[in-house]
């Protein structure tokens, strides 16, 4: 028994199928508008009139159904708008013929290649379209920032210098001649008390005419020749009624009860008031203060040691050398009352300046 083979299909069909395909693909993408891409354009709207008069309804309804599920666009059913009465062409058989068996088909050559005719110059204006559709397409950029290298830098390395070396060279010391510790002075203080005078000194400042000048300036007669251990002095003089030879002692702090002696120790009053009582106990140049022949400027009305301001003269305040300035002098001779109050004297006579020590 032999069994036939099955024949190939010819290559005739299989290039019409392919053609079919790309057709139809076409012809899909062109009457949809690329599924809604390119809706509205003239030559969808035509594509859709063509479709929509010669294809039946049992074709078209599960296409648009299909399409609707897809949410693309669909192809409207459109009234035969041709003016003759002449049939219109059925492409659903033209396209069924093409699967039928070789042996019972009939080719029509002028179909064929009036549809490839078609099918090119379709092909050609989507590809228009599709070249004239801009397509934006976002492009994610990279941009590298550079990251800054890190440089480790060494410390530099310590260097180790040479260390010095001393070297000490023996000292000689000679030996002492004794080891014996030398004894060290041994510091005591005493305190000794400065003697307080035991009595008042009546004593020569110096000699000058009657310009003796104010008291702190008659005082500076008497620092010259104070006497040794006092180191209180004042001019014996009388300035005024206020600054007279009287009142000395309480004016100037002078003790009252210490005996008025020479620098020879010669006892010339007991204590102040008996200096003051217009006697003293021995005469001036007897007991060695002054030299015989000798008068002192005294200021004094009288042997009380008193001054009478405006009465008593004293060479215009003790300030006039002038000889025909008057001021009162004492004497040396006796020792009554005229110790204090002897003559008046001219205040250009160079006469004694005495001063008291205390």
């Amino acid at each position: 028994m032999t069994i036939p083979r099955s024949s190939k299909p010819t290559r005739k069909r299989r290039y019409i199928f392919h053609m079919f395909f790309a057709a139809t693909l076409t012809t899909v993408m062109v009457a949809t508008g690329g599924f809604g891409i390119l809706s509205g354009n003239s030559l969808t709207d035509a594509f859709q009139n063509v479709i929509g008069e010669n294809f039946p309804l049992e074709l078209l309804n599960p296409f648009n159904a299909f399409m609707e599920n897809l949410s693309a666009p669909q192809i409207p059913l459109v009234p035969d708008s041709s003016p003759d009465k002449v049939s219109p062409p059925d492409p659903v058989g033209a396209i069924l013929s093409l699967f039928a068996d070789d042996s019972t088909a009939t080719y029509e050559p002028f179909f064929i290649e009036a549809t490839i005719t078609s099918l090119a110059q379709t092909q050609t204006q989507v590809a228009v379209i599709q070249s004239r559709t801009a397509t934006t397409t976002q492009v994610q950029t990279h941009t590298q920032t550079a990251i800054p290298s890190i440089t480790f830098t060494l410390p530099p390395t310590a260097t180790l210098s040479p260390i010095p070396t001393w070297t000490f060279q023996p000292i000689y010391l000679p030996p002492t001649a004794t080891d014996r510790p030398e004894p060290k002075p041994t510091f005591t203080f005493t305190n000794t008390p400065t003697p307080v005078p035991n009595h008042l000194v009546l004593y020569l400042g110096g000699v000058s005419e009657g310009n003796i000048g104010p008291r702190n300036t008659g005082d500076a007669f008497c620092a010259a020749n104070l006497p040794a251990g006092f180191s209180n002095y004042r001019v014996f003089i009388g300035y005024s009624s206020s600054d007279s030879i009287s009142n000395m002692a309480s004016n100037y702090g002078i003790p009252t009860s210490l005996p008025i002696q020479s620098v020879t120790n010669v006892v010339i009053a007991n204590d102040w008031a008996d200096l003051m009582d217009g006697t003293i106990d021995v005469a001036l140049s007897a007991a060695g203060v002054l030299s015989p022949g000798d008068w002192w400027w005294s200021g004094s009305e009288d042997g009380f040691g008193t001054h009478i301001d405006g009465t008593t003269a004293n060479c215009t305040g003790w300030t006039s050398n002038n000889g025909a300035d008057p001021g009162i002098a004492g004497y040396h001779g006796d020792p009554n009352s005229s110790w204090l109050r002897d003559t008046i004297a001219g205040c250009g006579d160079p006469l004694a300046v005495l001063c008291i020590a205390y």
